[in-house]
């Protein structure tokens, strides 16, 4: 079973590979380490102000992950309160 982190981790991948970019060029246009990318595809978890900025770069439907989410009985609502 697919885990809210997970879930927000594929989408960052998904939306990453959509774009042609790699990991490390992502993480050079969101200001983070390669590492910390690969950290959030792997579904490892990340802080919500890192989510929102790769999110945001890559163009990434927040409403749309959240229905995904709901489908798992959690929402971003719920991701970002367990900060």
């Amino acid at each position: 079973m697919s885990t809210p982190d997970a879930v927000i981790g594929a989408a960052v991948r998904d939306a990453r590979r959509e774009l042609g970019l790699t990991q490390q060029q992502l993480a050079w246009l969101a200001g983070v380490s390669g590492p910390a990318v690969q950290r959030v595809e792997s579904g490892a978890g990340m802080l919500w102000a890192q989510f929102v900025h790769l999110a945001t770069i890559l163009r990434i439907d927040l409403d749309a992950l959240d229905a995904r989410l709901a489908v798992l009985g959690g929402s971003l609502a719920e991701v970002t309160s367990a900060e």
